[in-house]
């Protein structure tokens, strides 16, 4: 049985059918073993780990009686079982599972298998054997809690039954021979056959069934694609592919076998047989042979594709080059050598140029090969040949030219550039449809995407007819931005069979259209006014109607000759009127003026574009149209003869400039004036050009200050200067305006007897005061005339006077001295401005002029003689304090103190300050202050001077204390034996000391009586007794050392520093007057003897040290070692090595003696330093620190990199193992310099028996101690080697007796080198490869294959970054980094590849890479964007198990930059915030703006900066900068489709303006809509910003909307699209009204007759007005009859109260105003806002620059009633008479009648307004007198009103 084979693998089932690898969705895989009897299943599926697969064997083809054999993988374990189906339910559990046996599972790469076992017979009488002839059937479902659930598609079920034999037997192999010919490429099958079986001849079979095999069954070929024929009754042939053929060259046939498997579909004629090859009969030895390929290459056809540019041709086999040389022959001469580059399957293509690309419809090209320009395979060479090229597209027809007719007959027409030979056929149709209009500057914006109308052929071109939406869309269009293009399925050939399109690869240059617009209204006539510099153009609109008023517009206008050569190519102005209905005026600016002057009347022309937004009522836009044959213009030119003026003056202060602008362009660059200056200074001044007319000069200080004294005025002679029209000026003055001018400084003073104050007065406007806030006086700065500064910044405080016009500034001590004795004419002030901003309520600045530092106006002098102001005793510092009333000159000072119990003592003070004099004071004065004697203090006369020279007059001031001073020392003792010290404080009466149980001693010192110390007591702590005045401190050694070599003169100083304090708070410490200290009071001496204390043996030093209880006299002891085994005593003598402590060296034998015996040492005498004296004293001797630890002898093992150390112990001595070894201690080093470390160890270290430690060679280290001959190289080892013994010793070779010492062993390297490690960074997109030891290679080679998803080998070559390590990069591949993240990759490197520095060579290693740095930042995955949802999703790559940190904060969505290119010409940066989408994904919104900019990107590319905030649960950051997924193309791109919407539409009722804002922005620039009024009224809103439109809201609309209330406005559908072309639907938007604006006048009337004027005003609906004082203020209303804005005319002023009545207002009118209107022959009215009239909607009554401003009078009721006499008075004292009239009459004189005893005439005269007087004689006086009443008489018509 072992030699019974095993049958083939055989494919039961596959989905789809044939699939290999990862296409298979489905695989069922079976192979038969003889042996055992049993068939080994693998089943495949793609579908997740817990889905069940079924294999059911039945009868029949039903699912009832059927055995299934069903398993899955549950994610550890394949899980297998036997069933029986009784019917259509889930199928029972069979009692024997024993016939069915898992084998193995495994899930990877999506993929699941699961393979298992099956007996061919099955014992288990439940089931169907699979031997033998049956139907199977395949099926699959889900997994839920170890249940298989029901399958969700019916399982499939096999057409017909499958036979499987399972019995081995001899057979014949059904193929008897075959022949395999190379050279014709078949192989040829002859078959066994049953006697009257034959095949059916001619028929066709699958040759994918049909395989090569050698004997071991491994495949030559494993399948044949092509299909295959049926050559006679047993003989069959399949052709072989080219790369089949390939294969199969070197196939040896003695070894080969064909077999041919199930599914070829080849049966016999009538028994209806399969003939396939047995399983395992197949491999007997057939009888094959093998014909050799001796034929030449040949090519089999050369084809050119003139719309591709491209030559193809096609060789019959495979051959060895990938290039082959062809020469091309073009008709009429010519050739061109072409490289033919492989493109796969044996086909070459090459590239051909335009210019040859046209000769193919010329004539024919041939295309020769020269003899052995290739070889196939097998090295057979090509033969010399030519031939004819097919060609196979003759590419397409270019264009001519094309026109748009837009005018009447609405085509485009299309000429195109035919041969001469060629036409169209005459019944042919044109597809419209496959042309298109784009936009030249963007190919994909399309005007027309497809014309929709008719067309039809011309002779040598086509027509098409435009529809309504085509034209609309096109009209718009500007030539030389459209583009016309024509596709392939225009179905139009010519007779050349080329087809109709514009060729995109052989583009002539895209024509412009010739576009005939219809003629749109223009200019008719046109004035050029070249001395106003005004343009007025008249219209000629038609048919009916006029220009849109109120219109401003763009004056985008040119002025051209006949030639259309530009006088001026586009107008500057930005704006333009319209100024009737039929005219518009543009403002020329003054150098187009002066471009315009030669105009030539008779040959110029004027242009308006449409971009003026010029529009008739109807919304026809006006423009001038070229094409359109109207251009005779009538135009006026009226010539410059205005003599050039001042258009402004102006200076600057805080520059010192003047400017004169002029009213337009003068001939000269330097012009003279005369500056009239306040005061009458005059200064002559030249300006100099600079531009626009614009002239300008400097000022001096002087006429810069001036400004601020008066008006000043620039005056020109006539004639001064000429404009380029040769106008002169006339003589003129010009009053100059200055800004930017600081506050000035009117005048300031210095006071240097008050101490130096600075006093500034500012030159302030009305009503301006300063504000100080913020000033400081550090502003000011005091000068010399060079401007070298005396002070700088006044450091001094700052006050501010009561007229807050007015400040001082107080100048410190130092600066008061530096200004001492300054010539008064040599100071200058100037104040920073930097400093002085803001410093006046009128928020101007403060500072002089620029290099203008200002004149001192007057000083005060210093007189004042210096005063001593007080002396000061400190007593902390012991120091005498002067301080004088104002800084002296010397430096010194001596005063005379005067103390009753010292008498007269001087005292020299040292100057500390410019005023202030200190100086130390003796020891009796300190103490006689410090009792509170009484001091004088006198100063004599002339002692000190100030910096005036003013000396001092004599003076005796009283001393004071400026502090009660420390405590000091009442008395101390001495006590040598404590040894310490008392000290009593001195105190007041109920003053103690702090109680502490720890004094700080530290601040104590004993000195000697010149002060000099002896020792302190550092860091010795004492007490407080309980008296509560003394304290105790212990005395140090070094102190009472002292104390003992001088007992007798000792004294105590404390020190300022002392922490010991009296309960009052004072510090107890020795003044520094009194540093000699306080003298002992008393002392007790030392009679204490000295003791031996300890000795210690150092056994890392080799010595001994015995130390004493006190220093001692001695310098050296003898010192006896007694040793429990050693009778005689070791005798040393031992030297002071401190005060206490004397040493001894011994020897290493001795020192080794000393380790293992217990010892004694004995010193006979010795002596301290008060001569007490000690002796005999004896004492055990202790082992410090268990001395050093030798080791024995050491190897150097390079084999292994291993140090071993055998350590030299005593008995029962071990290493502790709780040591913590440092391997880092131990070195190599050389033994002529063992100081000197050349290789330090590494750990981690192992203990070997407890005796042994073992330390590695660092990597590398192998190759440095091979540097050096073993004979010299020694081991070191540091105290600090943490190698520590149970007895307590440390391992070291650093002590006298442990050095180190050569190495014992030394094992040379034989062992080869290793890969020790591979890892993958896979944030760098790095390999790291670590090998066990160095290697000489710098650079290694190793081949990575990686795992199925890129399922391929590299080899990369790894550079050295350090000893043993090694690096290379993968590409940026995602595919790569997924195959190793996933753990599927593994690694390979070849043998003696590598080699270390013994030369040892590597062996073939390999390996699965497996340790991973999941570092790096975090890159994108994939990106999307959405202008529909105006968004960008971005998806990162992520490690597995990371995800996006949702604890992060929002996204900082400014950090993503989306480019243009690479080099980023144009980037767009989101600005807002974005969410945290998914765990693996964030969202950013884009602003209109943005997503307006990436609309019109070419490409997209992103990158992300560090600063987005987005980090994952790894703590990575993303930020692609300088990684794989930098400027990263979009993955999915989606345009917007949804039209642009109306957000908020307002209109402000108060500024006559309308606002909407757009959801986005729009393609036009305008936008038409009506608001739905009562006339709807047409609106065109304009773009202001990308998302903003504006309209105006005129008076009429503003009448309207108030009258109506609510107001909605209405958008057609397409009245507005979207940068994605997106059209809106038609919509009503709700207008919002944001401000109502004032009311508005209705109309008003005028009655003479009653004296009184109504006003009726325009309200809302429920709106009412009222007055808030009760009365309305008549004086806001004015009656003109003018409403020119320099109001010249005549105006009369109503007054008075009026009233309210409804909407109404009623204003009476007095005589006077009545008179007034009465002569006025135009009545406007206008009313201002201080009517005192508010509405209920908060509105108030204002006409100016309104709607209603300025408005005619409706109604004027004239004054009707005849005037009459009121009155007549006689004034009998003076013998006047005065007459008084109803009303104003029209004569200065009026004659009438006094009735007295006759009629006496009379005549009154005008002699004022409204009084006529007349004069009375002594009778008439007498006559009224006597009667008792007095009579006049006036005669009709005697006189009349106005």
């Amino acid at each position: 049985l072992g030699n019974i084979p095993t049958a083939p693998a055989v494919t039961y089932y596959s989905d789809p059918d044939p699939c290999t690898g990862i296409t298979c969705t489905y695989k069922l895989v079976g192979t038969i073993n003889y042996a055992r009897q049993v068939v080994g299943f693998e089943w495949t599926t793609k579908q997740r780990h817990d889905t069940w697969l079924a294999l059911g064997v039945s009868d029949d083809k039903v699912m009832a009686s059927t055995d299934v054999i069903m398993g899955y993988w549950n994610g550890s374990r394949v899980v297998m079982s036997d069933r029986y189906a009784m019917d259509n339910s889930l199928p029972a559990l069979d009692v024997d599972q024993s016939q069915t046996t898992a084998v193995s599972g495994s899930q990877s790469g999506g993929f699941t298998t699961i393979k298992f076992s099956r007996a061919c017979t099955s014992s288990d009488l439940a089931d169907v054997s699979l031997e033998g002839n049956h139907y199977w059937m395949y099926g699959s479902g889900t997994v839920h809690n170890s249940l298989p659930l029901q399958h969700l598609v019916n399982p499939i079920v096999t057409a017909t039954k499958i036979s499987l034999n399972c019995s081995y037997t001899t057979c014949t192999d059904a193929v008897a021979s075959w022949i395999l010919d190379l050279g014709n490429g078949t192989l040829t099958i002859t078959f066994n056959l049953e006697a009257d079986e034959t095949l059916t001849t001619f028929s066709t079979f699958d040759c994918r069934y049909v395989s090569i095999l050698n004997s071991s069954r491994s495949a030559y070929l494993s399948a044949i694609s092509n299909t295959g024929v049926v050559l006679s009754s047993h003989i069959v042939q399949c052709s072989l592919g080219r790369n089949e053929k390939g294969m199969l060259l070197n196939l040896n046939a003695s070894n080969a076998l064909v077999f041919l498997s199930n599914g070829s579909g080849l049966v016999t004629a009538f028994t209806n047989r399969r003939v396939v090859s047995n399983e395992f009969c197949s491999f007997v030895t057939q009888n094959g042979s093998v014909v050799p390929d001796t034929f030449p290459p040949v090519v089999s056809f050369v084809s050119a594709n003139v719309s591709k540019l491209t030559i193809e041709l096609s060789v019959g086999e495979n051959i060895r080059s990938s290039t082959v040389n062809v020469t091309l022959s073009f008709p009429g001469g010519g050739s061109s050598d072409k490289v033919a580059i492989s493109i796969g399957n044996g086909t070459y293509s090459t590239g051909i140029s335009c210019t040859e690309a046209a000769s193919f419809n010329a004539g024919t090209v041939n295309a020769s090969f020269a003899a052995n320009a290739f070889t196939d395979t097998v090295g057979n060479p090509n033969t010399a040949r030519t031939y004819s090229t097919f060609v196979s597209d003759a590419g397409s027809v270019d264009v001519a030219n094309w026109t748009l007719d837009l005018r009447n007959n609405l085509l485009l027409t299309v000429i195109f550039k035919l041969q001469p030979s060629e036409s169209f056929p005459p019944s042919s149709t044109v597809n419209c449809k496959a042309i298109s209009i784009v936009s030249r500057t963007n190919a994909s914006i399309s005007i027309v995407p497809s014309l929709n109308g008719t067309g039809y052929v011309t002779s040598n071109g086509i027509r098409c007819h435009l529809t309504a939406s085509e034209i609309a869309k096109v009209s718009s269009a500007k030539a030389n931005n459209t583009v016309l293009r024509i596709g392939s399925s225009s179905g139009l050939f010519t007779s050349l069979f080329r087809t109709i399109a514009t060729n995109l690869l052989c583009p002539t240059p895209d024509k412009e259209p010739i576009i005939l617009r219809p003629c749109p209204p223009d200019v008719s006539q046109w004035t050029l006014d070249l001395a106003l510099g005004m343009l007025t153009a008249t219209v000629g609109v038609r048919p009916a109607g006029g220009l849109q008023l109120f219109l401003t517009l763009n004056c985008d206008v040119s002025i051209v000759n006949n030639t259309r050569s530009p006088y001026i190519s586009r107008l500057t102005s930005t704006a333009g009127y319209v100024t009737a209905n039929d005219t518009f005026q543009c403002m020329l600016s003054d150098s187009e003026r002066v471009t315009l002057l030669n105009v030539n009347a008779s040959n110029a022309l004027l242009i308006v574009y449409n971009s003026t937004g010029l529009r008739t009522d109807r919304g026809d836009f006006v423009y001038t149209d070229l094409t359109c044959s109207r251009l005779n213009q009538n135009v006026t030119v009226f010539p410059d003869d205005l003599a050039p003026g001042v258009l402004s003056t102006s200076a600057d202060l805080e520059k010192r400039t003047a400017r004169i602008t002029f009213n337009e362009t003068l001939r000269e660059k330097a012009i003279n004036l005369t500056l009239l200056l306040p005061g009458g200074n005059v200064s002559e001044k030249i300006a100099m050009f600079i531009g626009n007319a614009v002239f300008t000069f400097n000022l001096t200080c002087f006429e810069a200050r001036s400004f601020y004294q008066g008006t000043v005025r620039a005056s020109f002679y006539s004639q001064a200067f000429f404009d380029v029209a040769g106008n002169g000026n006339a003589a003129s003055t010009d009053d100059f305006l200055f800004f930017n001018g600081p506050v000035g400084v009117k005048q300031w003073r210095l006071d240097m007897d008050a101490g130096g104050i600075v006093s500034i007065n500012a030159s302030l406007e009305q009503f301006e005061t300063l504000n100080l806030v913020n000033f400081t006086c550090q502003s000011l700065s005091i000068v010399d005339r060079t401007g070298s500064p005396y002070i700088t910044g006044v450091r001094g405080a700052i006050s501010l006077s009561s007229n807050l016009s007015t400040f001082e500034c107080h100048l410190t001590e130092r600066e008061f001295v530096r200004l001492a004795g300054v010539n008064q004419s040599d100071l200058y002030l100037t104040i920073s401005r930097n400093l002085s901003k803001g410093v006046s309520t009128f928020g101007r600045n403060f500072h002089t002029l620029q290099q203008c530092p200002e004149t001192l106006s007057s000083i005060l002098l210093d007189g004042t003689r210096p005063r001593l102001l007080q002396a000061l005793a400190n007593m902390s510092s012991s120091q005498g304090i002067l301080q004088f009333s104002e800084p002296v000159l010397e430096t010194t000072v001596t005063v005379g103190i005067t103390i009753p119990s010292l008498g007269l003592n001087n005292l020299t003070l040292q100057r500390v300050g410019l005023s202030n004099f200190s100086g130390l004071l003796t020891c009796g004065q300190w103490i006689a202050f410090s009792n509170g004697m009484p001091a004088f203090v006198e100063l004599r006369q002339g002692t000190v001077a100030d910096y005036s020279g003013n000396r001092n007059t004599q003076q005796l001031v009283n001393g004071s204390l400026s502090d009660r001073g420390p405590a000091t020392v009442e008395s101390w003792d001495l006590d040598q034996n404590g040894p310490f010290l008392r000290v009593t404080a001195k105190m007041d009466h109920f003053e103690n000391l702090t109680a502490s149980i720890n004094v700080d001693c530290s601040s104590l010192t004993l000195v000697n009586g010149s002060g000099a110390a002896y020792a302190s007591l550092t860091s010795m702590n004492g007490f407080v007794l309980a008296s509560g005045k003394t304290f105790q401190c212990p005395l140090s050694r070094a102190a009472k050392d002292a104390v003992a070599l001088a007992p007798t003169n000792v004294s105590l100083v404390i020190g300022s520093s002392s922490t010991i304090r009296t309960t009052t708070g004072r510090t107890v410490f020795t003044p520094p007057a009194c540093s000699n200290g306080t003298t002992v009071a008393n002392s007790t001496p030392d009679t204490t003897r000295p003791v031996l204390i300890s000795a210690t043996a150092d056994l890392n030093d080799a010595s001994v040290t015995v130390v004493f209880s006190e220093t001692l006299r001695d310098t050296s002891v003898r010192a006896e070692v007694l040793l429990n085994s050693v009778f005689t005593p070791l005798v040393y003598t031992a030297v002071r090595n401190a005060n206490l402590s004397y040493t001894s060296n011994v020897s290493c034998a001795e020192l080794d003696a000393i380790q293992a015996d217990n010892y004694s040492v004995a010193i006979e005498s010795f002596t301290d330093l008060s001569g007490n004296q000690g002796h005999g004293a004896m004492v055990a001797v202790g082992v410090q620190a268990g001395g050093a630890m030798r080791y024995r002898n050491w190897t150097l093992n390079l084999n292994t990199d291993v140090v071993t150390v055998h350590l030299q112990m005593f008995n029962s001595e071990i290493i502790n193992i709780s040591s913590i070894i440092d391997c880092s201690q131990f070195a190599l080093v050389n033994l002529s310099s063992v100081s000197t470390r050349f290789l330090n160890l590494t750990g981690p270290a192992t203990l070997v028996n407890l005796t042994v430690v073992e330390c590695r060679l660092p990597l590398g280290g192998k190759r440095i101690a091979l540097g050096l001959p073993s004979k010299d190289i020694a081991l070191y080892i540091s105290r600090t080697s943490g190698v520590e013994s149970t007895n307590g010793r440390i391992l070291s070779t650093t002590t006298p007796c442990s050095q180190s010492a050569g190495v014992g062993r030394l094992i040379f390297d034989v062992g080869a080198p290793s890969v020790k490690e591979v890892t993958a960074d896979l944030g760098q997109r790095e390999i790291i490869v670590q090998f066990s030891e160095e290697i000489k290679e710098t650079d290694v080679n190793i081949t990575v294959t990686f795992g199925p998803k890129l399922n391929t080998s590299l080899t990369y070559t790894a550079q050295r970054v350090s000893i043993g390590f090694y690096k290379f990069n993968i590409a940026c591949n995602r595919r790569e980094r997924d195959d190793l993240a996933s753990g599927s990759s593994s690694w390979s490197i070849d043998d003696g590849s590598v080699q270390d520095f013994q030369n040892n060579l590597n062996v073939n290693q390999s390996g699965l890479i497996q340790k991973f740095i999941f570092g790096g930042p975090l890159e994108v995955d994939n990106w999307d964007l959405d202008l529909d949802t105006a968004q960008v999703t971005v998806d990162v790559l992520l490690y597995p198990g990371e995800v996006i940190d949702i604890s992060s904060s929002a996204v900082d969505c400014s950090a993503f930059a989306i480019a243009n290119s690479t080099s980023a010409p144009n980037t767009v940066v989101p600005s807002g915030l974005g969410v945290i989408s998914t765990n693996r994904s964030v969202s950013c919104p884009l602003t209109p703006r943005e997503k307006d900019a990436l609309q019109g990107l070419s490409q997209r590319l992103l990158s992300v900066g560090n600063s987005s905030g987005v980090v994952t649960t790894d703590n990575r950051t993303l930020d692609t900068a300088g990684t794989c997924s930098d400027n990263l193309p979009v993955r999915t791109f989606s345009r917007d489709v949804t039209p642009a919407r109306i957000t908020t539409m307002q209109a402000s009722l108060f500024t006559r303006a309308g606002m909407i804002s757009f959801s986005e922005t729009l393609l036009y620039p305008l936008v038409n809509f009506s608001l739905q009024l009562s006339p709807s009224i047409p609106k065109t809103a304009a773009r202001n910003t990308s998302t903003l439109y504006t309209f105006p809201i005129s008076c009429n609309d503003r009448i309207l909307m108030v009258r109506e209330g609510n107001v909605s406005a209405s958008f057609a559908q397409g009245s507005f699209l979207d940068l994605g072309l997106n059209m809106n639907s038609a919509i009503n938007q709700t207008v919002i009204r944001t401000s109502l604006g004032p009311i508005d006048l209705e109309h008003w009337d005028l009655d003479l007759n009653m004296a009184r004027v109504t006003v009726d005003v325009q309200l809302f609906a429920t709106e009412t007005i009222s007055a808030g004082n009760g009365f309305v203020d008549c004086g806001a209303l004015t009656i003109r009859d003018t409403s020119d804005s320099d109001l010249t005319g005549t105006v009369v002023s109503l007054s008075g109260p009026g009233a309210i009545s409804g909407s109404s207002i009623t204003c009476n009118l007095h005589r006077p105003e009545v008179d007034a209107l009465q002569k006025l022959p135009v009545r406007l009215l206008r009313i201002d806002n201080s009517t005192g009239i508010t509405s209920s909607l908060g509105r108030s009554v204002d006409t100016r620059g309104e709607c209603g401003d300025f408005q005619q009078v409706q109604t004027i009721i004239p004054d009707s009633i005849n005037p009459s006499v009121t009155r007549v008075v006689a004034d009998l004292d003076s013998l006047n008479g005065y007459v008084g009239f109803s009303e104003t009459i029209l004569e200065d004189q009026v004659n009438f009648d006094i009735i007295l005893q006759t009629f006496v005439p009379k005549r009154a005269v005008m002699t004022g307004f409204d009084v006529y007087t007349f004069n009375l004689t002594c009778d008439e006086r007498k006559e009224i007198v006597e009667a008792s009443q007095t009579n006049a008489q006036f005669q009709e018509n005697t006189f009349t009103d106005l």
